[in-house]
């Protein structure tokens, strides 16, 4: 019984780890589109942007990741200090038409240190 528990635990530590080595090798499926700035500031401008949350990055700037009112999701970068686009963002929400997000940056997790 000893034997072929541990050959039954043997298939299985080499079975985890191969779904683990496909996981990370095959990229996952995103419907995310990568926008630049100004694709951003239109679509806010316009109205279009139903949600945004804007995250620190501690390099001077904001990810941001957000969805248009189609449902179409999309990322992209904005600088801290654009006062412009701070306003901007503030009448959209308190206007009832983007819902507005600040995240800081959440910087580098303790257990990434380890690895």
């Amino acid at each position: 019984m000893g034997r072929v528990f541990k050959n039954l635990l043997i298939y299985l530590v080499i079975v985890v780890f191969a779904v683990i080595a496909i996981k990370f090798a095959v990229p996952p499926q995103s419907h995310t589109q990568d926008w630049t700035y100004n694709q951003f500031y239109t679509f806010l401008t316009k109205g279009k942007i139903k949600s945004v949350e804007l995250i620190g990055n501690g390099e001077g700037g904001y990810h941001v990741e957000g969805a248009t009112k189609d449902g179409q999701e999309f990322t992209t970068y904005v600088p801290f200090h654009d006062a412009k686009l701070h306003q901007l963002l503030a009448d959209k929400m308190l206007a009832g038409e983007t819902e507005v997000n600040y995240k800081p940056n959440q910087g580098t997790p303790w257990w990434a240190g380890l690895v």
